[in-house]
């Protein structure tokens, strides 16, 4: 409807303004040369002593102003006339009242045309002045017959312009409309596959425009969300295999307790036992899912200045007793206060669980250090420790949710897998970076760099 106006509103300015312009300049034309005509016998009449029909009719054979189209008339100052070009019907000796000639003999000069009749019809007249008097008048009256034709000819052509102007607009909008449908169908399906959760699926877009950008981000988009779905689903069968084992633990020592009617008070205790260890596994994966997902909470979570020493210190205190159970020493070197933004839960995660591993995976008589500083608008915390190490093979998979480097000894430990995880998670929700070295049999370094924030106070 809009294109239909817009291409009608064209049409109309295409056939009207080019005729009106023509029309514009064949009346000034003639204006200027009819006036001009007029003027120059006008001036040589009004050098002749007596205006007669003789006089008069031998300035204008000389001045050539007459044409087969044209009538010339000289009227004295009272309106009558003195001298007609035209024999037949001629209105010699009359008095003539036209419009234009009351206007020459007031003093003007007057020039007025008209399309009419297949012809266009102009009329001009100028007075006829000697010392400021005026004498009378000169009136040229023109039948345009050939400027008529040509404006007909122009109005025929516009016409057919036009014509062609309006079918080729249509077959372009058709086209464009049959193109654009193709596309935004691709689009449509795109939408619709997404929607069936078909996250594969990618559209194949043509061109180099706003459609194509489009097409471009659907399927990215739709990409991270199959990367997204993908390991969501790895997610679940982690989580669901990793919870298994343990309540599979608990089923079959219940069903030993159960079905062993000579079963000795020892072994139930010992049965039992097992089975709190089990249970305590379970709460500890229970908890590391439950720290994931408020790691990958919404955005909409405020984040503050949190001092990264306190909770280092608080740290060590909480994992004192693992540490000397371990007969591991964990030192802190975190002079001052280090102010980055976060959420002291987050922070307590990320601290904990690489100061909490680094203990688990040394050996005895073996040492922790927390250190923490500062430079370049970062604060950078590093945790090394003297212990086992990693291979170098197994570096690049330690940041993957459960898994384990040893794990015969992860499990003997109550490890989850989901420790470093967690870590990586809630590092990135900081907007920090993490990174690790790690020498095989003699220790690794975890160091984290974060913007560093304003003291609160």
């Amino acid at each position: 409807m809009v294109f239909a106006a817009i291409l009608l509103t064209v049409l109309l300015v295409i056939n009207i303004y080019p005729q009106q312009a023509v029309k514009r300049q064949m009346t000034e034309t003639a204006r200027k040369d009819m006036i001009k005509d007029a003027a120059t016998l006008a001036s040589a009449l009004s050098n002749i002593p007596e205006l007669n029909g003789s006089n008069i009719g031998s300035a204008v054979s000389v001045l050539n102003i007459l044409s087969e189209n044209r009538r010339v008339l000289v009227v004295s100052d009272g309106a009558v006339v003195l001298f007609d070009s035209v024999r037949s019907q001629s209105l010699l000796g009359n008095v003539v009242l036209y419009s234009e000639i009351l206007g020459a003999l007031s003093g003007n000069d007057c020039f007025y045309s008209r399309f009419e009749g297949g012809a266009i019809n102009k009329w001009a007249a100028v007075p006829v002045t000697r010392g400021g008097i005026t004498l009378g008048a000169v009136y040229i009256y023109e039948n345009d017959e050939a400027g008529a034709s040509l404006l007909a000819d122009l109005s025929s052509n516009i016409r057919i312009v036009s014509a062609i102007v309006a079918v080729a607009a249509m077959i372009a909008v058709l086209l464009f409309t049959h193109d654009m449908g193709k596309r935004l169908s691709k689009l449509l399906t795109g939408v619709k596959e997404a929607g069936a959760g078909n996250f594969k699926y990618r559209i194949d877009m043509p061109g180099d425009d706003e459609l194509k950008m489009i097409a471009e981000e659907f399927n990215s988009l739709s990409g991270q969300i199959q990367s997204n779905e993908k390991a969501r689903q790895q997610f679940i069968s982690d989580s669901s295999h990793e919870l298994k084992t343990p309540l599979a633990a608990i089923k079959l020592l219940s069903d030993s307790i159960v079905n062993n009617d000579n079963i000795s008070r020892e072994e139930i205790k010992e049965f039992l036992g097992d089975i709190s260890g089990e249970i305590v596994r379970l709460t500890r994966i229970s908890e590391s899912l439950i720290s994931i997902n408020q790691a990958l909470a919404s955005d909409d979570v405020a984040l503050y200045p949190c001092d990264l020493s306190e909770t280092a210190r608080k740290v060590k205190e909480l994992l004192k007793v693992t540490a000397q159970a371990a007969e591991v020493t964990v030192n802190v070197d975190a002079d001052g206060a280090f102010f980055v933004s976060g959420t002291s839960d987050g922070f307590y995660h990320i601290i904990f669980n690489l100061t909490e591993n680094a203990i688990k995976y040394n050996k005895k008589g073996g040492t922790v250090d927390l250190s923490l500083s500062r430079g370049g608008g970062k604060v950078t915390m590093r945790v090394s420790d003297t212990g086992i190490g990693i291979p170098e093979h197994e570096q690049e998979h330690v940041f993957e949710r459960f898994f384990r480097v040893d794990k015969m000894r992860s499990r003997a430990t109550g490890g989850t897998g989901l420790g470093l995880s967690i870590v990586k998670e809630w590092v990135d929700r900081f907007g920090g970076d993490i990174s690790m070295k790690s020498v095989y049999g003699k220790g690794t370094v975890f160091t984290v760099v974060f913007p560093e924030s304003e003291d609160p106070k």
